[in-house]
């Protein structure tokens, strides 16, 4: 058996990149994939050859900062699939200006995408994955979240990626009550609190 055989995935970015190397990879290990991303032409590409690869797969277009997008998303996945069992949050963009030449548009926008579309996605998928008593959501962050900073280096990727490590830790604080198998990383960050 695939180590996730019948599981329902959402990943989001799936149109290129980690996204889609992401969504192929799950299909091998079994799960329904539904690819999400803006951009519809790739996504549309990345969903056939999975099935070309014997894998299952549909594709969603998703503006990850519209509430209203996450909630069509999650409906299309709900009735094709039947649940949700697992969420990457892979989209993210960056800019690569200094904090002296980086303007607060960008920065607004490098959060809205980076940090505040997770938090959309957490938020849209949580009482799926609930009806079925667990579920994992995977949000991808960076190690320029979690170390010190780097001269020269863009001030809204740093900042988004490390509010997306302490939105994961809140997030998993309170959704674990409703996962029927904890983490042992959710079971130390919880004894340590």
């Amino acid at each position: 058996m695939k180590r996730l055989e019948n599981k329902v995935a959402i990943i989001t970015g799936a149109a290129s990149g980690f996204g889609a190397v992401d969504a192929k990879l799950f299909a091998k290990e079994g799960a329904k994939i539904v690819l999400t991303d803006i951009n519809e032409e790739n996504l549309k590409q990345v969903a056939e050859q999975i099935i070309q690869d014997g894998g299952i797969a549909i594709y969603a277009t998703l503006n990850v900062t519209s509430p209203y997008d996450w909630q069509k998303v999650v409906e299309k996945t709900t009735t094709e699939f039947g649940g949700i069992d697992i969420l990457v949050n892979n989209a993210g963009i960056a800019s690569y200006s200094s904090f002296m030449e980086s303007d607060y548009d960008t920065f607004k926008k490098i959060m809205d995408v980076n940090l505040n579309s997770q938090y959309l996605g957490i938020k849209a998928v949580a009482p799926a994955m609930m009806e079925r008593k667990g579920g994992s959501i995977i949000n991808m962050s960076s190690t320029v979240g979690a170390t010190v900073a780097l001269p020269g280096g863009d001030p809204g990727y740093a900042t988004s990626k490390g509010g997306v490590r302490a939105l994961t830790m809140q997030a998993a604080a309170e959704l674990i009550e409703h996962n029927n198998v904890s983490t042992p990383y959710i079971q130390e960050f919880l004894g340590r609190r």
